[in-house]
């Protein structure tokens, strides 16, 4: 699933007429940038969430050319943020884990081995993370989430020995069970629901110091335009 229902204000005004997912990196929209990753590592079922302007978002797609089968989730009423927004499309994925991806985010993340990695450690969901500064950071215990911390604040949900602080990095692999273990609806920050479920449930971090940028910012489009050049 790839998460693209934002406002994408911190990109505005280049949002004012046009949605997030469709900003061009290196003359390609970055919703391109991420269903050609996913196709690159093995996935070819994609359901995309939508709610600012999701017309132009589906016409882009319509028009262009994919390997991999792409369905929409329209929110029509209100933005289900996150977590809801993965909760209402729950009948989309089988009984077998899948992965969910922020638009906004370009990497060099092996997406193919993070998930391999899911599979081995037989954790309820595992989450990209990579060593980076930020004002916002998951908490670790051996690599299992245990809290979060915002502007120097902790906030920690399970007792731990020794926490490691790390930056999310808008990947996750999820085990469909998750949705038998939490009855939040509406709209919900799936981050909240992993501090939730993380008291009693193992959620790993994945360590993954590749190429990461957030390209929902403005300064960061042309980092990562150099990166591609390069790349």
């Amino acid at each position: 699933m790839i998460l693209a229902a934002g406002f994408g204000r911190r990109l505005y005004p280049l949002t004012k007429n046009k949605p997030k997912a469709l900003i061009k990196v290196n003359n390609i929209p970055m919703i391109d940038h991420v269903i050609n990753s996913l196709v690159l590592h093995g996935f070819d079922e994609i359901i995309i969430n939508l709610h600012y302007l999701p017309d132009l978002i589906i016409d882009h797609i319509n028009k262009n050319k994919y390997h991999a089968k792409i369905s929409f989730s329209r929110e029509e009423e209100e933005i289900l943020n996150t977590g809801g927004g993965l909760k209402k499309v729950k009948s989309f994925f089988n009984d077998k884990p899948f992965l969910l991806h922020n638009v906004d985010v370009i990497s060099g993340l092996d997406l193919r081995a993070m998930y391999l990695n899911h599979i081995k450690n037989n954790s309820i969901v595992t989450i990209a993370v990579k060593e980076r500064v930020t004002n916002r950071y998951l908490l670790f215990d051996d690599n299992i989430l245990c809290g979060k911390e915002k502007d120097g604040i902790q906030l920690i949900k399970k007792k731990t020995n020794k926490i490691k602080r790390y930056g999310f990095s808008g990947i996750h692999i999820i085990d469909p069970v998750i949705f038998q273990l939490s009855d939040k609806d509406g709209s919900f920050s799936i981050i909240d629901l992993y501090l939730d479920l993380c008291k009693d449930n193992n959620i790993m971090a994945y360590i993954d110091n590749s190429y990461w940028i957030d390209i929902g910012k403005t300064d960061n489009i042309k980092k990562a335009e150099q990166y591609l050049k390069k790349r």
